[in-house]
C-alpha cells in the first residue's frame, strides 16, 4: 500500500505531503487539483514504461506540467513511499525546448524498525542521472521487483466514453486480456477470460449488474462467428432470454456500472485502483452499490478515486476523505505592485473528532453541501 506521496512543482500542486490510507475520496469543486493528483500517477506509470518523452509531449511540454511553468518552478520531483519500508522517488528538470531531463532517480529502503527515520537517512540506490528515460523497468534487484509491482499498475480508470462510437461497445480482441483497459475498450474479451478461467468472480459481476439492472439476466459470450479472434458485449435479458442484446442497448450508466464491477470484482484487482467521477451517470440506487464494492475492494488493495457525488460521500467515513481546494501563495507580489501570485492546490484530510458533533444531525455529504467540510466552489 502506498503510505505516503511527496510531489513538488506538479501542475497546481506546489507542495505536497500527503498520508493516504486504504480509501482515499477526494472531494472539491472543478478545477482545484483533483484530476491533477490522480495524473501524477499516470506519469509515474509512464516513467517506468519509459515513454516519458511521449508523455511530455503529449501534455504540452514541462512548461505546462510544472507549477505555474518553467519561469516559476525549475525542477518537478515526486516519492512514493510503500509500507514505510520501500520508497521510489525522482526529479525531473526542463530543457531548453521544455523537453523534460531525469536528473535523478532512486529508490530507498527503510531499515526494519526505523518507523520514524526521515527519508534522508533511509538506504538510498541511485539508478538514472542526467537521463531522458528510466532505467526501473531494465533494473533486476529484488527491491526494483517490489517497486515495479506498483508502477506498472498505476492505471487511470474512467468509463466516460459511452457514446456511439465508444470503443467499450465495439469488438475486442478475443486474446487482449492481460488487464482491463483504462476505458474499458476490452471488456468483452476480458469478461470471457473470466467466464472461462474464473467462474466464481464472473458470477459475482454477473449478479452485481443483475442488483443496479434488474432486467439483465446476464452475459451471452462468444467468439464472433464471423471472425473468433474478436467478441462482442452480448447479453441476455430476463423478458426475453432467446434474444441477443448488445452494448449499444444499454444505458451510459448500466454500461458503466458493468465496467466498474469488472474492475472491483475481478479476482486479481491491481494493488492500487485510481479512478476517475465513477458515479458518472449512476443511478442513485446504482451508486450505494458501487460504494459497497469500493469498500470490500478495499480490504485488499488501495482506492483512490475523484467524485462530485454526495451521494457517494455518504458511504464512507470522514477519514476516507481528502478535501482539495486552492489557496493563493503568499501575496509578496501584491504588496510589491506586481501580478496576483499563483494559486496553489491544497489537500486536507477530514477528522471524525473535529466533526462529531455535526454528524449526530447530518450526513458527511450534507456537511459537504453546507460547505462546513469545505470543498465547495
Amino acid at each position: 500500500m502506498i503510505e505516503r506521496i511527496q510531489i513538488r512543482g506538479f501542475k497546481s500542486i506546489r507542495e505536497l505531503d500527503l498520508s493516504l490510507r486504504p480509501l482515499n475520496i477526494l472531494i472539491g469543486p472543478n478545477g482545484v487539483g483533483k484530476s491533477n493528483f490522480i495524473s501524477f500517477f499516470k506519469l509515474l506509470n509512464q516513467l517506468y514504461e519509459q515513454r516519458l518523452k511521449k508523455y511530455v509531449a503529449d501534455n504540452g511540454y514541462m512548461n505546462a506540467l510544472l507549477f505555474f511553468g518553467a519561469k516559476h518552478t525549475e525542477r518537478l520531483s515526486g516519492l512514493v513511499d510503500f509500507n514505510n519500508t520501500n520508497a521510489y522517488a525522482f526529479q525531473l528538470t526542463s530543457d531548453a525546448t521544455s523537453e523534460a531531463v531525469l536528473e535523478e532517480e532512486w529508490d530507498s529502503f527503510n531499515g526494519i524498525g526505523d518507523q520514524d527515520k526521515g527519508y534522508d537517512k533511509w538506504h538510498i540506490n541511485y539508478w538514472t542521472q542526467a537521463g531522458r528515460e528510466s532505467s526501473i523497468k531494465n533494473n533486476h534487484s529484488h527491491r526494483a521487483a517490489h517497486l515495479k509491482r506498483f508502477l506498472q499498475s498505476f492505471k487511470i480508470y474512467h468509463f466516460h466514453d459511452t457514446g456511439p462510437k465508444a470503443l467499450i461497445k465495439g469488438p475486442s480482441r478475443i486474446e487482449d486480456v492481460e488487464r482491463l483497459y483504462e476505458d474499458g475498450r476490452n471488456l468483452a474479451a476480458f469478461l470471457f477470460f473470466l467466464q472461462n478461467q474464473h467462474a466464481n468472480s464472473f458470477r459475482q459481476i454477473e449478479k452485481a449488474v443483475h442488483s443496479v439492472a434488474p432486467f439483465f439476466q446476464g452475459f451471452n459470450l462468444h467468439p464472433s462467428p464471423n471472425n473468433p479472434d474478436f467478441i462482442q458485449l452480448v447479453w441476455k435479458s430476463v423478458d426475453d432470454s432467446e434474444q441477443n442484446f448488445f452494448a449499444a442497448q444499454l444505458s451510459d450508466g448500466t454500461l458503466r456500472f458493468m465496467a466498474l464491477a469488472t474492475l472491483l470484482l475481478q479476482p486479481n484487482p491491481p494493488p492500487t485502483i485510481l479512478i476517475d467521477e465513477p458515479e458518472l451517470g449512476l443511478h442513485p440506487s446504482a451508486i450505494g452499490k458501487l460504494a459497497a464494492l469500493l469498500q470490500k475492494v478495499g480490504a485488499h488493495s488501495q482506492i483512490i478515486i475523484s467524485t462530485q457525488s454526495v451521494e457517494l460521500l455518504n458511504y464512507f467515513e470522514p477519514e476516507d476523505v481528502v478535501v482539495v481546494e486552492q489557496e493563493r501563495l503568499l501575496p509578496l507580489a501584491q504588496r510589491e505592485g506586481g501580478p496576483a501570485p499563483p494559486r496553489q492546490s491544497v489537500f486536507r484530510r477530514l477528522n471524525k473528532a473535529e466533526l462529531a458533533r455535526w454528524l449526530e444531525k447530518y450526513s458527511l455529504g450534507e456537511l459537504w453541501q453546507k460547505n462546513v467540510v469545505g470543498g465547495r466552489p
